[in-house]
């Protein structure tokens, strides 16, 4: 088989599709690399707002979204809209450190009202079910007082002994008045400190929402008011919604910071460059790469080598010197030179060494030229009547078939 009659090894669209194929995937992967951990499934049985196990607080956020309030998952350093958020959610686990809830709610021009939601039970996940809780012990006082000792150094933490069902008294005029039939709850917390002002406290002692003096920061001791467990009886979901529609001023969405649950993301340069303002700078590169792609595939053979600006040589000089005449129109002025060329290559043909004058070459002419055959003199008549190139061309060409057929002749 020739090498013009083998088949290609791949066809030109399938080449094509392959390589379009490849740079969408690869543009993909990184799409999806950068936005990944807003994808990823963080179910599990710990205390924010999506785990979906009894208590966290994946409920609190259906139930919003059922009221009509619109609740988003903040999960910092993103840029925050902080002259606008109505109200911002946080849920330190029990093993925050220090000072992480202070850093957090407490950031210098930060004016966003905070609702802390304190932890009381221990997660222990259920083997069996993934994403379900057991019942285990309660966390200590100390624990949870040492997360709020850089807000207050003087909070207090108590819990009411057995299971019974919260008699709320409102102690701020915005609260009130509460379903008498709340769900029992096992061990309510309540907070006291000097520092803590009661909006919401128990008829058996002790506030259950607080806020902290001079500071727009609010702090639910007992979660089972909110959590999963806990709305799932329709008198505490009521009591939920209420607490969150006094906390929030105006319509914006409800932030649920989930930072200290340690499922906030990093700074990432490959998510910055899909967003604004360097999504358009990289959409003008994306866009620039196909264009070089195109161009690649659709040019062919080796690239042109240019031309010096100053050519050299011989031949040079005579192109330089045609396209100077042919600038200047001076073709038809070139008829009596053209002649008188022709009648050099004639005589040098005819083997003449000695230089003829005119009469006597078209007298040697005139004797070689046949009957049937333009004479020689005719066409130097004719160099008179040149007065265009193309007439030029006509006359070059005769000349040319004089020679032939002179020569032909003899």
């Amino acid at each position: 088989m020739s090498e013009e009659n083998k088949a290609p090894l791949i066809s030109p669209r399938v080449a094509i599709g392959l390589v379009a194929v490849s740079v969408l995937s690869l543009l993909a992967f990184f799409v999806f690399s950068a936005y990944a951990p807003e994808f990823r499934d963080d179910n599990d049985s710990d205390t924010h707002a999506l785990s979906r196990s009894a208590i966290g607080f994946a409920g609190l956020r259906i139930l919003l979204n059922a009221d009509g309030i619109n609740n988003v998952i903040d999960r910092g350093p993103a840029p925050r809209d902080v002259a606008h958020n109505s109200l911002t959610v946080a849920t330190p686990p029990d093993d925050a450190g220090d000072d992480a809830l202070a850093n957090l709610v407490k950031t210098p021009g930060d004016t966003r009202q905070w609702l802390v939601i304190l932890p009381k039970w221990y997660p222990l996940s259920d083997p069996e079910v993934s994403g379900h809780v057991l019942k285990g012990p309660t966390i200590s006082h100390v624990d949870i007082e040492r997360i709020l000792k850089p807000l207050s150094a003087t909070t207090k933490i108590a819990r009411l002994k057995g299971v019974s069902a919260p008699q709320l008294v409102a102690t701020a005029g915005s609260f009130g008045p509460f379903p008498d039939n709340l769900a029992k709850a096992d061990s309510l917390q309540t907070i006291s400190g000097p520092d803590w002002l009661p909006l919401i406290s128990s008829a058996g002692g002790g506030a259950v929402l607080v806020k902290l003096k001079d500071y727009p920061i609010y702090v639910l001791a007992d979660p089972d008011l909110m959590n999963t467990h806990g709305v799932a009886d329709l008198p505490t979901a009521e009591l939920a919604v209420s607490m969150i529609g006094n906390l929030r001023s105006g319509s914006a969405p409800v932030h649920f910071d989930v930072t200290l649950n340690g499922l906030g993301t990093t700074p990432s340069l490959l998510r910055q460059i899909f967003a604004p303002p360097f999504l358009g700078a990289t959409l003008c590169a994306i866009f620039a790469a196909l264009l070089m792609g195109f161009h690649a595939a659709v040019r062919f053979g080796t690239p042109p080598v240019p031309l010096a600006a100053f050519a050299r040589g011989k031949t040079a000089l005579v192109n330089n010197a045609a396209d100077m005449i042919r600038m200047l129109h001076r073709e038809p002025r070139m008829a009596a030179r053209y002649a008188q060329t022709t009648r050099n290559l004639a005589l040098r043909a005819l083997g003449v060494r000695r230089p003829l004058d005119a009469e006597d070459s078209e007298a040697l002419f005139k004797d070689l030229e046949r009957q049937d055959q333009l004479s020689y003199s005719a066409l130097m008549q004719e160099t008179q009547q040149v007065t265009s190139r193309a007439a030029l061309v006509t006359l070059a060409r005769r000349f040319y078939e004089w020679r032939q057929g002179m020569f032909h002749a003899n």
